[in-house]
């Protein structure tokens, strides 16, 4: 997913997506304007993934769904439900 340059692109966490290691930023249309925005998912960890980046890596086995694509700790709380912080501005 590389990026252009453009001095338009905003600024995520600072951190590459830890799966495609490209920055945590992806094209957008904004009239017409090639614009970025950040596509930031979190998990407890402090890892950062694209989200499509992170949704393809869940869907390679059951257990990837469960944890972390780099840690492998678990991205569930005690109920099972998915924690993540996300960040997108589009």
């Amino acid at each position: 997913m590389p990026l252009p340059q453009s001095t338009n692109a905003p600024t995520a966490s600072g951190k590459d997506c830890a799966i495609c290691k490209e920055p945590l930023l992806v094209p957008s249309s904004n009239n017409g304007q090639p614009s970025y925005v950040i596509d930031d998912v979190e998990f407890r960890c402090k890892h950062h993934f694209h989200w499509s980046c992170i949704l393809e890596h869940s869907i390679s086995s059951h257990d990837a769904r469960n944890r972390c694509a780099l840690c492998r700790q678990s991205v569930l709380d005690s109920q099972g439900e998915f924690i993540v912080k996300v960040r997108n501005e589009g």
